[in-house]
């Protein structure tokens, strides 16, 4: 089998499919969805036209007119962060509040404990259905403070409530992002270890693609591109910023359909905050978590769509450094009495920041180091593989597997030296 990929892909897909379960559902028979109505830094600060507010600082005092609709809920997507990268000195709070006709309805206090608080919040605004109001956006904090802080969204959404879609609808359709892996390490593309038995075995029943790119060679904007069907030009993610509800994401689309939405996700960039939510009902957002906490948090959802059509989401993070596989992967290939410098976890973080911009590193890599890097890394996928194999097992026990497309990707590949490289995000090449 030939394939082609770049340093920015692996893309599997495989495709299998299901019957309905008996098991009595315990969603309520009605999805709640929250199109936006409004965009509040648009109507009060009337940016020009086009500017999508991708990583404005909006002025911190805003204020405006606004009608608002049956069943209004206000969406706040705020940011502060210290201006100083050396301090975490306790600080008075920054406040974040919102005042409709002169009446607070929302404040968030922070007083960064960490270099950074991002956050997304609803507020119901019942008692402002179908009026006109004045609204007040404003931040308030000390001048003599090293910190920045601003309005990324504020947006008056509507709440609708739609029946959920039977399982006789139609399939249901599982994505299933690994990320960091590349695809001459699977043992479904010729690999000689064996560390993905569990995809082999899935992959008989459906399709594998030999030929598939990746948009980014990174998670953030690839993921963005995979699940809105944009180039990052189109949704503005390339640079690191959220995505807001100028951004169609698949989920929105089946859940305004009546299709019941989840995601699992360990990648600290694939969540709420980062605007991944937007058509998500449930979003189990766990950064760094294991590839066995993420399908435990599917798996617990599952039975509860036993008879909805349903999305899901996965996005695991192993085989992402640091290469550190649980039990029972954890020494299946690698050298347990290596003893070299990268025992340490930043020492592979040292090397990738001075080759991967042309510098030379303040510490030699030697074969034998790039070998224990390689093997730790096989050693994540067989870790992910495991609880991949669970997932399938548990749809096909739930009598789900038969009308379930499974697909199965990544968001970029890793590089060990092959290009004078390490990690990923500035390289272009096949790994």
């Amino acid at each position: 089998m030939t394939f082609f990929r770049t340093a920015i892909v692996l893309w599997l897909l495989v495709i299998a499919a299901c019957t309905p379960s008996d098991d009595s559902a315990t969603l309520t028979a009605q999805l709640t969805v929250e199109p936006v109505e409004l965009d509040l830094i648009t109507a009060c600060d009337r940016p020009p036209e086009g500017d999508r507010s991708m990583g404005k600082k909006i002025s911190p005092r805003l204020q405006g007119q606004v009608s608002l609709p049956e069943n209004p809920i206000l969406v706040i997507d705020a940011r502060v962060s210290r201006t100083s990268r050396d301090s975490l000195a306790e600080i008075e709070p920054v406040e974040f509040v919102v005042e409709m006709d002169g009446r607070e309805v929302w404040r968030r206090s922070s007083n960064l404990p960490k270099r950074h608080d991002v956050f997304r919040e609803s507020v119901d605004l019942s008692d402002f259905a179908n009026t006109t109001v004045s609204v007040q956006l404003r931040i308030d904090r000390p001048e003599s403070q090293a910190v920045k802080a601003y309005w990324f969204q504020a947006t008056i959404n509507q709440q609708r409530f739609i029946d959920r879609q039977p399982i006789s609808n139609g399939h249901n359709v599982l994505v299933v992002v690994v990320d960091t892996l590349r695809a001459d390490h699977c043992s479904l593309y010729g690999y000689d270890r064996d560390t993905t038995p569990n995809l082999d075995r899935f992959s008989a029943q459906g399709a594998v693609f030999g030929a598939a790119l990746s948009p980014a060679s990174w998670t953030l904007p690839s993921i963005a591109s995979m699940l809105t069907g944009e180039y990052p030009p189109g949704h503005g993610a390339a640079d690191g910023q959220a995505m807001t509800h100028h951004d169609q994401l698949l989920a929105e689309t089946l859940i305004a359909d009546g299709v019941t939405t989840y995601a699992g996700s360990a990648n600290p960039l694939i969540g709420p905050i980062h605007g991944f939510a937007q058509g998500i009902e449930t979003f189990d957002h766990e950064p760094w978590a294991t590839a066995e906490t993420v399908s435990d948090g599917f798996l617990r959802w599952l039975p509860t769509v036993s008879e909805h059509r349903w999305f899901a989401y996965l996005h695991y993070i192993d085989p992402h450094d640091p290469y550190d596989a649980p039990p029972p992967a954890k020494g299946q290939f690698a050298d347990t009495s290596y003893s070299g410098a990268f025992l340490d976890e930043d020492a592979l973080n040292t090397l990738a920041a001075a080759v991967n911009h042309g510098n030379r590193p303040s510490l030699s890599v030697a074969d034998e180091d790039i070998r224990w890097m390689i093997d730790r890394y096989d050693e994540e996928i067989l870790y992910w593989d495991i609880h991949f194999g669970r997932v399938v097992e548990a749809l096909r026990s739930f009598g789900l597997l038969e009308n379930t497309i499974v697909i199965v990707t990544a968001d970029h590949g890793e590089e060990f030296g092959e290009h004078g490289m390490f990690k990923h995000g500035q390289q272009l090449f096949d790994e």
